[in-house]
């Protein structure tokens, strides 16, 4: 079969299959039927190379092609959207919603039904974070109503959400293509040439001899701002940064008091696809990156390791998204059993530094690791160390790191270089996306010997309060409050939990401060006299919080089920501004929190609040 004969057939047989996997990416018809026929331009362009696997040529052309501004619709929004059917717009927004490397990704498994690793290559996702991708955009879609099992079948029924926009006939399209490889070729012999003929010129001018026979010509005369611009020496190009400003033994032997380091590997410039950390997506995180290193210190002696992670982006702005990228991640992370357990900004760092204290949960036992990221115009550097137990990371050894690492490359980068005396100030990790102003999974406690994750409901309208006990009684629809949502935390995948054990948090909001206060007010005083109401009821470790953004109180209450038998709760009532959370903790006797713990998780639920 000619390679004319095989494109047509395979245009015929892909073309209606593309098209929905093309609409699926950009949500417009009229936009994929130009960007579609883009790819197949592109396809019969480089046939000899495209035929070997068509479909993902196709694919990953015209899905970049979608996004080009002469493939952008002529028709405005309101007149696309009237052939959308309802059913399909919350899908399309969802998918809309997604970083262009999860979508791809998305589309390749889940509708062109591609495994997990080639969908991944395709994507330009790595192989380690392609199922955490997959994982968020089947949560993203959930959000929109989309179950996974139902999530096929509702991305290849988008199919009949569109009107038939067929692709300019085959011919035409090869035609393009052939005329396309027929230019680049003629582009390319005239580069050849063109080299040739100068290269010829500069060959033979260097081999004639000076005839003395013949009078030199005098050159016409110039002026001396011409000989000043002829004679001065060339500007000598910009600085940039190298795989040498990397940090070097010396500075990280500094991190760890008594701690002697040594350098472990260092990779190519883009040497690498794993990320420093699970909890990042990609490598790197800048879509513009020209440069990407990594660096690996061990102290062998504790066991623990120091990842240095230093990315180049095209633009300043392409650096601040990378950084941004990377504080969302790390302060979100969806990635196994993590905790957030603080978040700083460092003043005097770059144009922009943060730090971020992380504990994760091992097989065995849980393990803090801090993470500095510092960002100077175009460069942006992340640490990311293993704190060891018995010799515990400080904070000022660690910004010291990260002011150096950020004054190797802040010349060539063009930013601010660092300028102590540093300072950090406590700041709130980023806000959940699913569940803006309740807690998140990365809030939660860990447990020694529990490795499996936390789980979180979806907030959901209530009349009633989930988290509401005996002692308590918090009535947040009886007390005026309106918009009352509820929220729960379950580790299921822990067979050792008793079905008891969990958390659950209840949201509200008042017409004024003044009501929410009397609100929390009556159920201190409710908690104060519960143990005389129901002698079962006890009420300990009752501690008020008046720092951070706002207030409330915490308390332990037991409720005696038996003789032998007391059930605990954990119960904190915490306000900001009109809002009011309440958060109750039931745990197990292997799997609690002390008092300090459970007062520092109440705090964390008064930043979640004032993020609303």
């Amino acid at each position: 079969m000619s390679g004319r004969d095989a494109f047509t057939a395979f245009y015929h047989e892909s073309r209606d299959r593309l098209r929905v996997q093309v609409y699926a990416f950009c949500g417009d018809s009229e936009v994929a039927k130009r960007a579609l026929a883009d790819g197949y331009v592109s396809a019969a362009q480089h046939w000899r190379t495209a035929q070997r696997d068509p479909d993902a040529w196709v694919r990953r052309h015209a899905f970049r092609a979608a996004g080009h501004r002469r493939n952008r619709s002529s028709e405005p929004w309101y007149a696309r959207a009237q052939r959308v059917p309802d059913a399909h717009r919350p899908l399309l927004a969802a998918l809309a919603e997604l970083p262009t490397p999860d979508r791809h990704l998305l589309i390749a498994h889940e509708l062109a039904g591609l495994g997990v690793p080639a969908a991944a290559r395709e994507s330009g996702v790595g192989d380690g974070q392609a199922a955490g991708s997959l994982a968020r955009s089947v949560a993203a879609l959930r959000t929109a109503g989309v179950e996974p099992e139902q999530l096929p079948t509702a991305l290849a029924g988008l199919g009949t959400s569109q009107p038939v926009e067929h692709v300019d006939a085959a011919g035409r399209l090869k035609a393009r293509g052939d005329r396309r490889r027929r230019e680049s070729w003629l582009l390319v012999a005239g580069v050849v040439v063109l080299v040739a003929a100068v290269t010829a010129g500069s060959i033979n001018a260097a081999r004639r001899p000076d005839s003395p026979s013949k009078a030199p010509v005098a050159s016409p005369p110039t002026s001396s701002a011409t000989t000043a611009t002829s004679s001065a020496p060339s500007a000598p190009p910009p600085p940039r940064v190298r795989r040498t400003d990397l940090a070097r033994v010396p500075q990280v032997n500094r991190l760890v008091a008594s701690t002697t380091w040594s350098l472990d590997s260092t990779s190519a410039d883009f040497g690498t696809a794993r990320p420093l950390d699970e909890c990042l997506d990609a490598v790197p995180t800048s879509a513009t990156a020209v440069h990407y290193w990594t660096r690996t210190f061990t102290a062998g002696r504790i066991g623990i390791t120091a990842h240095q992670g230093l990315q180049v982006a095209g633009t300043a702005r392409s650096a601040r998204r990378a950084y941004e990228a990377q504080l969302t991640q790390f302060g979100t992370c969806s990635a196994g059993s993590h905790r957030v357990v603080t978040t700083k900004s460092v003043r005097g760092v770059g144009d922009a530094a943060e730090l971020v204290t992380l504990q994760y949960a091992g097989d065995a036992a849980v393990r803090t690791e801090r993470v500095a990221i510092g960002r100077t115009g175009t460069a942006v550097t992340t640490w990311v160390v293993d704190e060891p137990h018995l010799l515990p990371v400080r904070t000022a050894p660690l910004v010291r790191l990260l002011g150096l690492s950020v004054d190797k490359v802040c010349h060539h980068a063009g930013g601010a270089c660092a300028a102590q005396p540093y300072r950090t100030v406590d700041t709130a990790p980023p806000p959940d996306p699913v569940a803006p102003g309740f807690l998140s999974t990365v809030d939660l406690p860990l447990f020694d010997g529990l490795s499996s994750p936390w789980v979180a409901t979806r907030p959901a309208a209530t009349s009633s309060n989930p988290s509401a006990t005996e002692c308590d009684r918090a009535d947040f629809a009886g007390a005026g409050a309106d918009s009352v949502q509820a929220r729960s935390y379950v580790i299921p995948a822990a067979q050792q939990l008793p079905d008891t054990f969990g958390m659950t948090e209840t949201l509200g909001t008042f017409t004024s401060p003044k009501q929410a206060d009397a609100f929390v007010s009556a159920v201190a005083a409710s908690v104060a006299g519960c143990s005389n109401r129901q002698l079962t009821l006890g009420v300990s470790d009752t501690a008020q919080l008046t720092s951070g953004p706002g207030g409330g109180y915490v308390w332990r209450i037991g409720l005696q089920t038996s003789s032998t038998t007391t059930l605990e709760f954990r119960v904190a009532v915490v306000r900001v501004g009109t809002h009011v959370a309440e958060v109750t903790f039931t745990p197990s006797s292997a799997y609690d929190v002390d008092p300090a713990g459970f007062a520092a998780l109440a705090e964390r639920a008064t930043q979640r609040l004032a993020q609303l």
